[in-house]
């Protein structure tokens, strides 16, 4: 298993499938190529990046583009808590090896509280499950955070070619605690899955794409499998 830390992204893989977990850690080369134009990528994190400067002004980050390494970040968000600054961008948390990043996480009234920036594209399970991912590592590292919230946003570009956004933000703390004891679950079953030596034989089907298409799509329908 060539993994050094289990990320939320890692961990809604392996909630999606567990071949595609396997596969992104094991045989990383065997994705697919892109196939999202890469102007609606940009235009995502364009959008997400100027509501998130919007609503939370003057913050500074954390994250481990800033500082090269998940301990580094977690180190560095640990002390700017401890300092109360009050707006901190990629928030990062580390317990064992697990590893979550939060959009935000914001000072209110001396109480911490997440934010999560999603795109209304995105589906309620993908916010709702990453959500209960960070709050289990964000517990288990000490850290008592008040709220979980959900930022979503929608796009549309006027005749002018300027972008305007809606966007709409709600509590999901209840919903995440209440699945803690499955969050526990499905973690440990994924660590039992890496920890096997043969790809695990799960055909293509609807789990492919739902909630989104996985990137191991082709590699599953055109090849045959690699245990031999």
């Amino acid at each position: 298993m060539a993994l050094e830390f289990f990320s939320t992204a890692s961990f809604l893989r392996g909630t999606q499938c567990d071949k595609s977990l396997f596969l992104h850690v094991n045989y990383p080369e065997l994705r697919d190529k892109d196939t999202e134009p890469k102007s609606s990528v940009k235009q995502r994190r364009v959008a997400a990046a100027k509501l998130t400067g919007h609503l939370f002004p003057e913050g500074v980050f954390a994250g481990v583009d800033i500082t090269g390494s998940c301990e580094d970040s977690f180190e560095l968000t640990k002390k700017h808590m401890k300092n109360s600054v009050k707006t901190i961008y990629n928030a990062c948390f580390v317990y064992e090896n697990l590893f979550c990043i939060v959009d935000v996480l914001n000072r209110e009234n001396g109480y911490w509280k997440t934010y999560g920036v999603w795109n209304s594209d995105e589906s309620d399970d993908t916010m709702i499950l990453s959500g209960a991912h960070q709050y289990y590592v964000i517990a288990r590292c000490g850290v008592r955070v008040d709220d979980f919230l959900t930022v979503t946003y929608k796009t549309k570009m006027d005749s002018g070619n300027k972008m305007h956004m809606d966007y709409n933000i709600q509590s999901i703390r209840e919903r995440i605690v209440f699945l803690q004891e499955r969050i526990e679950d499905k973690i440990n079953h994924q660590f039992k899955i890496l920890k096997k030596s043969l790809i695990p034989d799960i055909l293509t089907g609807e789990h492919c794409r739902i909630p989104k298409k996985c990137d191991y799509f082709d590699y599953c329908r055109f090849s045959g499998s690699m245990n031999k």
